[in-house]
């Protein structure tokens, strides 16, 4: 199993990140873990990532990636290597990240609760972790392109792969600021009261 490890830090302080090995010892022996900077750091233009797991899987991924040659920046590698190795100042950083990502998510999650409790068909799931929100919209028709059409982007799950997701999308908190959040949750508003007129 190829197990993306990508948000394991990005958690809630009151949730816990849970991988296949911890939730199953015995996948231990057939588990890689792949990580890297881009998300949990932020750091999407610093391609630097690593794979762990049983060493003759690792070996074998080794012999291939000194055939490829393609591979992180040197200079990137040991930046990074020397940050690191200075723990506070990955804690420091860390605490500061996700306290700015919890106060979007949780921005939007309350705009979204409200857009419910104003008897919208809309519904979201508390964050508790990584940068994105779960959101159902339980609209006839193609909701994804009226708000995309307002500058809005969300994904259906059913582009993940999950075919009985419904009217369950994926918004991102990962671009924007505290300042955009009440006009894109006026976007959905709009957006949902013209479908529910449709409706009725």
């Amino acid at each position: 199993m190829l197990y993306d490890h990508i948000y394991n830090l990005l958690v809630r302080d009151s949730a816990q990140h849970i991988d296949p090995v911890s939730v199953c010892p015995a996948m231990k022996a057939y588990t890689i873990f792949t990580d890297a900077v881009s998300k949990n750091f932020a750091a999407t233009g610093v391609r630097v990532g690593w794979g762990y797991g049983p060493e003759r899987l690792i070996n074998k991924m080794k012999t291939i990636l000194s055939h490829v040659g393609a591979w992180a920046p040197m200079a990137e590698q040991k930046a990074l290597a020397v940050f690191f190795d200075n723990l506070p100042v990955v804690e420091e950083y860390l605490h500061h990240f996700k306290r700015k990502i919890a106060r979007r998510l949780d921005g939007f999650y309350e705009g979204l609760m409200e857009l419910k409790q104003e008897g919208l068909a809309v519904d979201v799931i508390a964050p508790q972790s990584s940068i994105y929100l779960t959101v159902k919209m339980d609209i006839p028709g193609n909701i994804f392109n009226e708000l995309l059409d307002e500058g809005v982007a969300v994904i259906p799950f059913s582009a993940f792969g999950a075919q009985q997701a419904g009217n369950w999308f994926r918004l991102s908190v990962g671009t924007c600021k505290l300042e955009d959040i009440a006009p894109v949750i006026q976007k959905f508003r709009k957006v949902l009261m013209q479908k529910t007129e449709i409706v009725h």
